[in-house]
C-alpha cells in the first residue's frame, strides 16, 4: 500500500545539516519508481533502484534513506516532525545540546512511530516489485 503523501523536513546528511520542508511521496509508477520530495525550490527524485537501505531510526520520527555509492546523492534524513536543530551553539554545549535533541526526538517519536514504519515498509515493497518486473 502507498502512503498518502506527507509533510516531512529533509536534511541531505553528507551536504549539510539545514532542513527543506517539503511533501515526500512515493511514486512506484514512475519509470523506474522513485521516492520524491517535494519542496519550494524543486523536486528530489530518488529512484528506488538506488536506494541501499531504507530505514526507520529506532524510537524517533525519522526515515533514514541511503543510496548506494555510485548513485552520488549520498544519505537523506526525513524527519516526520520539525527537527531540532542540528548544531549546537556555543551556550548549549554540544554533549547537553545532543541529549537535549534526542529527548525531543523520542518524544515525538512514540506518536508517529506507526506513520515511519508505514513509510519504511512501503519503500521497501515498492523495490521489490521494481526489482522483480
Amino acid at each position: 500500500m502507498i502512503p498518502e503523501p506527507t509533510t516531512v523536513w529533509a536534511v541531505r546528511l553528507d551536504v549539510s545539516t539545514e532542513d527543506f520542508k517539503g511533501v515526500l511521496h512515493l511514486e512506484p509508477a514512475l519509470a523506474p519508481g522513485a521516492l520524491v520530495f517535494r519542496e519550494e525550490t524543486g523536486d528530489v527524485d530518488i529512484p528506488l533502484a538506488s536506494i541501499q537501505k531504507v530505514k526507520r531510526l529506532r524510537a524517533t520520527p525519522v526515515l533514514m534513506v541511503t543510496q548506494f555509492p555510485d548513485a552520488g546523492a549520498g544519505r537523506f534524513a526525513f524527519y516526520f516532525v520539525k527537527p531540532p536543530p542540528l548544531t549546537p551553539t556555543k551556550a548549549s554545549g554540544s554533549g547537553r545540546h545532543k541529549r537535549r535533541a534526542i529527548v525531543q526526538l523520542q518524544a515525538t517519536g512514540r506518536s508517529l512511530k506507526s506513520i515511519v514504519q508505514e513509510w519504511e515498509e512501503a519503500v521497501k515493497q515498492a523495490q521489490a516489485a521494481g526489482a522483480a518486473s
